[in-house]
């Protein structure tokens, strides 16, 4: 259960970071993560850094796919409206 060990690691990461708020949804094979960032530098340091680094070296271990979507925001979508744009606009990476 490499996903899990990683995502627990990720989020102690992510206490120590000036996000300023984070939620996920799903399990297993179809996990979501959506964050809210003071400004975007501190979002890209941690997305280059610690747990976060770690998990993404290993991606091709553990996911078939992963899609990212960055977008400006003072608060965050509802679930609906996130998913939304991640399949419209997100990026994806395929593995296998």
């Amino acid at each position: 259960f490499a996903l899990i060990r990683h995502a627990m690691n990720i989020m102690r990461q992510m206490q120590q970071t000036s996000v300023v708020q984070v939620k996920t949804s799903g399990m297993l094979k179809q996990h979501y993560t959506m964050s809210l960032w003071k400004d975007d530098a501190s979002r890209r340091a941690f997305a280059r850094e610690g747990a976060h680094l770690e998990a993404m070296k290993e991606s091709a271990r553990i996911a078939k796919e992963i899609i990212t979507l960055t977008i400006e925001a003072d608060q965050m979508p509802s679930w609906k409206n996130a998913k939304r744009l991640l399949e419209k606009d997100g990026k994806r990476l395929h593995f296998r």
